[in-house]
């Protein structure tokens, strides 16, 4: 009998709100959704399972990023492992606070991680315009206007292709 009432679940879930908040029964491919799926639970969730294995280069690609940044204050790494983006976000906003003094923020979406940091992208955005009034100075004067690249778009394959 003690089997049959014994508490087996929890009344909340593990970020602590109600489960009838959370779990919204909702079927979806004929299956019902009865897990909690915000944020919180799952970064709790995250804690729980070991630290994927760094890819050799992760140092490399670290510093290529944390160089980008503190030049132009913005990067993009395509195609990034999901399994390395947690790691490498946390990496990069160390060091960029380490290397310049200035925090920053990090999005991922999908496989791209950016990388922002608004105080050093100011200053940037200002030396690109610059940039662009030449470029466009020369094409009146029939000089050659070279192009302006994007240096902070990179992709995973290029730094850790092995």
């Amino acid at each position: 009998m003690a089997v049959i009432t014994a508490l087996r679940w929890t009344e909340t879930t593990l970020c602590g709100l109600p489960w009838i908040l959370m779990a919204s029964g909702e079927v979806t491919d004929d299956y019902a959704v009865f897990a909690p799926t915000c944020r919180r639970c799952l970064a709790l969730m995250d804690k729980l399972f070991p630290e994927p294995k760094r890819d050799e280069r992760f140092g490399m690609i670290v510093q290529v990023i944390t160089d980008v940044v503190a030049e132009h204050g913005y990067a993009e790494m395509w195609n990034v492992p999901g399994d390395q983006q947690a790691a490498l976000r946390k990496e990069v906003r160390a060091a960029v606070r380490k290397q310049t003094g200035h925090g920053m923020e990090t999005f991922a979406r999908g496989t791209m991680v950016t990388f922002a940091c608004e105080p050093i992208a100011e200053v940037s955005r200002m030396e690109r315009a610059r940039e662009a009034a030449e470029v466009v100075s020369n094409i009146f004067t029939g000089e050659p206007a070279p192009s302006l690249p994007t240096p902070w778009r990179m992709w995973w394959e290029t730094w850790a292709a092995g």
